[in-house]
């Protein structure tokens, strides 16, 4: 959901990619599905989803998203799972998924996936906030005093 409208020439912009420091970004597909008054809602289409690249590519032409939602995933379809929610994989699915994998990206039926983020939460916690930084241990941990592999008397 994005508001205003797009024109045709902005859907055409998007197609053929604009300009990021990362690169270039661009729709594989894009429709609008629905106006309803100030907000349209657009159906995207990507062949690789960057950091925020939906968000950042609307910005760039002058219209703010307002809601994201994923329907997809390469080749699987997220239907009925509620946010949040997981369940293993089906025989079927691992088997088009691997497929999906070993196909080059050229030669790829396009997916319909919108991404509701850049990153899932569990792969945010994998990487550092900055790049060398190191996790420091906890205020109260380290003002307690240790001797590490010293006898102690009892006294202090």
């Amino acid at each position: 959901l994005i508001a205003g409208t797009p024109t045709d020439e902005i859907l055409s912009q998007l197609r053929q990619g604009l300009y990021f420091t990362e690169g270039k970004f661009r729709v594989r597909d894009i429709r609008r599905i629905k106006t309803n008054g100030n907000a349209t809602i657009v159906e995207v289409v990507l062949t690789e989803g960057q950091n925020r690249e939906v968000r950042r590519l609307f910005a760039r032409v002058g219209h703010k998203v307002m809601k994201l939602k994923r329907i997809g995933f390469g080749p699987l379809r997220l239907s009925n799972i509620p946010t949040g929610a997981y369940r293993p994989l089906t025989p079927v699915e691992l088997k088009v998924l691997q497929q999906f994998a070993t196909t080059s990206p050229s030669r790829r039926a396009p997916s319909r996936t919108r991404p509701v983020r850049s990153q899932t939460a569990a792969s945010r916690a994998a990487k550092p906030a900055v790049r060398g930084h190191v996790p420091r241990a906890p205020k109260a941990a380290a003002k307690r005093k240790t001797n590490l592999g010293k006898r102690s008397s009892g006294r202090r």
